[in-house]
C-alpha cells in the first residue's frame, strides 16, 4: 500500500467517532456491546469507546492498531524523496487529533517552500487472499492536495488505486476513511 500526497496531515489509527443508536438484535455487520447496543463492526477496537462501556475496545490481539505514539507503526518511508513524513504532536493550525487529544502523535507532510510535496509510505507485505481493512483519519490543511491508497502486487508488480481523496474546496476537519481490499497475489 502506498500513500502519496501533498500538504496533508495524516493519522492512521483504527478509529471512529460513532454514537450507537440501536438496542436489540444486531446484524451480522454489527458488534453487540455489553449493554446490548449495536455498533458497526468496523468501529470495534478503534481507539474510541463507541459502546459507552468500553466493551468494543476489548481483546485487540487479532488487530494491528497504530497511533504513531511509538514511531511509524511498521510503515516504511520512501528514502528517495527529499522531504517526507514527520512524526509530530503539533502542526501550525492543528492542535489536536481526531479524538481531541492535544498530545497525540500523527504523521505530517508539509510543503517545502510552498511547493507541492510528495511522499510515500509502504506497508508490510500481505499474503494472497487475505482480506484487509484499513481505517484511518486524515486532515487536510492545504487548499490543494491528494491522498491515495494504492495496492501493489508483490514483488514489484502493478499498482492499482483503491482509494483517493482530492481537496477542493478545503475542509479543515479530521475525516475518516475505511478501505477493504484483497488480492490473489502477495501485496503491499
Amino acid at each position: 500500500m502506498t500513500l502519496p500526497l501533498g500538504s496533508m496531515w495524516l493519522l492512521l489509527a483504527f478509529s471512529l467517532v460513532f454514537t450507537p443508536v440501536s438496542v436489540g438484535a444486531c446484524s451480522t455487520q454489527e458488534f453487540r456491546c455489553s449493554q446490548g447496543l449495536c455498533v458497526p463492526e468496523d468501529c470495534v477496537r478503534d481507539y474510541t469507546d463507541n459502546c459507552g462501556d468500553g466493551s468494543d475496545e476489548g481483546d485487540c490481539s487479532r488487530y494491528k492498531r497504530c497511533d504513531f505514539e511509538e514511531g511509524f507503526c511498521d510503515l516504511i518511508q520512501n528514502s528517495e524523496t527529499l522531504s517526507g513524513w514527520t512524526r509530530t504532536a503539533e502542526v501550525p493550525g492543528l492542535k489536536q487529533d481526531q479524538t481531541r487529544n492535544t498530545s497525540a502523535h500523527f504523521l505530517s507532510l508539509l510543503p517545502v517552500s510552498g511547493n507541492r510535496t510528495t511522499a510515500d509510505l509502504k506497508s508490510v507485505v500481505f499474503l494472497p487472499s487475505q482480506i484487509c481493512q484499513m481505517s484511518f483519519y486524515y486532515y487536510v490543511g492545504a487548499k490543494h492536495g491528494d491522498l491515495q491508497v494504492l495496492v501493489q502486487s508483490h514483488p514489484l508488480g502493478q499498482s492499482t488505486e483503491v482509494w483517493k481523496h482530492s481537496t477542493q474546496p478545503q475542509i479543515k476537519m479530521w475525516q475518516r476513511a475505511v478501505i477493504t481490499f484483497s488480492s490473489n497475489h502477495s501485496f503491499q
